[in-house]
Parts: C-alpha cells; structure tokens; sequence
C-alpha cells in the first residue's frame, strides 16, 4: 500500500510540472529593414534583453506573452492561436498576435521561436517603425 501511495504522489507531482512551465528566453538575432530615403534597407538591430515565457499545459500563457512583446513596444490585446503540431518535424507550435501585427511563434518541442513586428510597413513615411524579426531560444527552467 505504501508502494502505491509514493508511485501515486510522484505521478501526481510530475502531473503538476507537467502542467506549468516557465522559459528563460535569449534573443539570438534581431534583423530587420529601416525605411531611409524612401526606401526599406536591411539592417541588423540591438539584440534586446532576456526574457521569460509561461506555458500552462503545453499552451502559452497570455501574461507572459504580452510581457515579451511589452518589451518590444507593443500596447496591443493579444491573441493566441492553438497549438499545432507540424507533420514534417512533429514540432509543437503556437503563435500570438496583436491588432498592431507583432507576433510570437514559439515551439516547446524545439524550445525555440521569433517575435515579428510588421506595423511600421504599413505606417505613413514619417513615422515608420522599422519592421523586424528577432530570434530567440529557451531553456525549460
């Protein structure tokens, strides 16, 4: 019986962290295009600070999302898709949106993923924002 009760309390307690994970996450690569002398230009940005994610059952958590793109300037609600898994390398995977178009794609299966930001390509010439992408990794903590 006590067999049994310790094999019921390890399986309940990796259940749990099965459950709720947090990412220690590093940016890698920050490139982008700036709009000068009206046109875009390709350009490398400032790598920005670590950050973390939150997943709850394999799903992003919202807070955390907006929190990472928060970072970046963002000030949209965000949206978070479902997971997908890819049928070419069986990846997990899972997008976040805002209205202003950042987004974040972020896989727990290869712990890796990329913020976008493509608003400035559709703002006035004066005040574009230059659009874009920034890859990241994780580490499960």
């Amino acid at each position: 019986m006590l067999r049994i009760t310790i094999a019921a309390l390890l399986l309940s307690t990796a259940t749990l962290e099965a459950q709720e994970q947090t990412w220690a996450c590093q940016y890698t690569d920050a490139i982008g295009f700036l709009f000068e002398d009206g046109q875009y230009n390709p350009t490398e940005f400032q790598v920005p600070e670590p950050f973390f994610l939150k997943t709850e059952e394999g799903s992003l958590v919202l807070s955390s999302v907006d929190g990472a793109l928060g970072s970046l300037g963002s000030k949209g609600e965000t949206y978070c898709h479902g997971r997908k898994t890819d049928r070419v390398n069986d990846a997990t995977v899972q997008t976040c949106s805002d209205f202003l178009g950042n987004t974040i794609v972020f896989s727990t299966t290869e712990a890796r993923g990329a913020v976008s930001k493509m608003l400035g390509s559709v703002q006035v010439e004066d005040t574009r924002i230059p659009p874009g992408v920034l890859l990241f990794v994780c580490q499960a903590m």
